[in-house]
């Protein structure tokens, strides 16, 4: 059979093909003819799909563009117009590089949001929010910023929270001294800040000695921090601020500064006649007064330089314990002084005091009340109203005044009472053991309140909240 073969080539432009006429038989000529028609098909194919006239319509994707970037800010907290306030106050930030847009920033205290009220590059105002603790973790975000915090406090940059506390029943808390032998004294700040002073009592060798330190804790009890160590155990010996710093004695005698913390020491004054036995002072510690043993009164106006504003005349004088002050114009300070009885000389109670900057500085002696008679506690609500408790051998006397110390009324004598504290002229609480007693009527009646398993040796309240330390726990309560 003669037939045509052909050959196909093809270059980067062109399709070619070159044919040749052959004989071949049948068989081979049906395989021929399938192998043509199937590369006509592919040939078609390739063709069509590389042909730019074939009509089909070609898609080109558009050009990526790479998203703008937007460069971060560096920002910084400076400072806080206040360092702890109640739910509802208007605080301000201050700082570098914020924004004046609003939606663009966020504060939380422990994820609780805040309200933004205004914004500035250098001010952020905002409402504080109720938090569930007392010093919460403060956050602040800006869109494309990233928020250095430079606030240095005694919260560690953040601001405490002062939520209305709830009425409840005691609390006992971990202490952080387990052998607390005497506790003179407690303060309670505006931030609730709560610090004591104890005696810590060590036997070594056979021998017996006692320490003391200040012990405080700025969340209710949660955590606690050894303050700094002082000089004994009698007296006011210490004075704290809101802003974690403060007064101490030490050494012999002497008066210190104490930095944020307690934890730096700086020599303040010293009473050339005896120790000091009690401090008062504004917040700033530019306003103080400092008291001797021997009723020596010394001022300042600037924190650095004291003048001697006030002397108590003749001897066997004790003063310095207990201290009740309300601000450094209104100050009481008990003790005892020496006189002799028909059965002989004895200490009796003695108070020493300023209810006003324009009295100035009163002395009165309790000349009526029984040998062996300790002053041992005292509290005023305001600038008239206090009370006084003294110990005896077998009973304790709790008394009051209504004209800021000049003259006092026997309200109660049936109780063995070691310390005190009042809310107001009517509600207050007293230790006797390991019992706290409550009274309602200014001290007349009282009942048990809560029996705990260790003497208490220290009571105080400030601002709906009730402290109390014994030998190995803390006790709270809120009113």
């Amino acid at each position: 059979m003669l037939t045509t073969k052909c050959l196909i080539f093809r270059n980067d432009v062109n399709y070619g093909l070159i044919c040749q006429k052959i004989n071949i038989s049948p068989m081979k000529s049906t395989k021929i003819i399938f192998a043509a028609l199937l590369f006509t098909l592919v040939l078609s194919s390739c063709s069509s799909d590389s042909d730019p006239e074939s009509g089909k319509e070609v898609v080109i994707p558009p050009p990526v563009v790479p998203p703008v970037t937007q460069p971060i800010v560096d920002a910084k907290i400076t400072a806080f117009s206040k360092n702890y306030g109640a739910p509802g106050d208007e605080v301000t930030l201050t700082g570098e590089n914020f924004t004046d847009k609003i939606e663009n920033i966020q504060i939380t205290f422990d994820l609780t949001p805040a309200k933004i009220v205004s914004a500035s590059a250098t001010e952020i105002k905002f409402i504080l929010p109720a938090t569930t603790y007392l010093v919460p973790v403060l956050n602040l975000s800006i869109t494309n910023t990233k928020i250095t915090n430079n606030v240095k406090n005694l919260y560690n940059g953040n601001i405490a929270v002062l939520n209305p506390v709830v009425s409840g029943a005691w609390t006992v808390l971990a202490s952080p001294s387990d052998n607390n032998g005497s506790v003179s004294s407690i303060q309670i700040l505006d931030n609730r800040a709560m610090y004591y002073h104890s005696e810590k009592v060590i036997t070594f060798d056979g021998a017996t000695g006692s320490y003391f330190y200040v012990y405080r804790s700025l969340d209710e009890g949660k955590t606690w921090k050894l303050w700094t160590e002082t000089a004994t155990s009698y007296g006011l010996t210490f004075l704290a601020t809101t802003n974690d710093k403060g007064w101490s004695m030490y050494g012999a005698g002497d008066i210190y500064n104490l930095s944020v913390g307690g934890e730096e020491r700086t020599k303040l004054f010293k009473s050339s006649s005896s120790y000091i036995t009690s401090m008062v002072s504004n917040d700033d510690l530019n306003n103080g007064t400092l008291v001797t043993l021997n009723g020596q009164v010394f001022k300042t106006t600037d924190g650095a330089n004291f003048t001697n504003e006030y002397s108590m005349s003749g001897n066997n004088y004790g003063v310095g314990y207990p201290t009740a002050s309300l601000d450094t114009d209104h100050i009481w300070i008990g003790g005892s002084k020496g006189t002799t009885l028909s059965d002989g000389f004895a200490m009796l109670p003695f108070l020493l005091y300023k209810k006003s900057a324009a009295d100035g500085w009163k002395e009165l002696f309790f000349s009526n009340t029984e040998r062996n008679t300790v002053f041992s506690d005292m509290q005023f609500v305001d600038a008239n109203f206090g009370f006084a408790l003294f110990q005896g051998t077998n009973f304790s006397t709790v008394l009051k005044t209504s004209n800021g110390g000049d003259s006092w009324t026997e309200v109660d004598k049936t109780h063995k009472f070691k310390t005190f504290t009042f809310k107001d002229e009517l509600n207050g609480f007293a230790t006797e053991g390991n019992i706290i007693y409550k009274t309602t009527d200014g001290g007349i009646s009282w009942s048990v309140d809560y029996t705990h398993n260790e003497d208490i040796l220290r009571i105080k309240y400030k601002n709906n909240v009730i402290w109390g330390v014994s030998k190995s726990k803390i006790l709270r309560r809120y009113l």
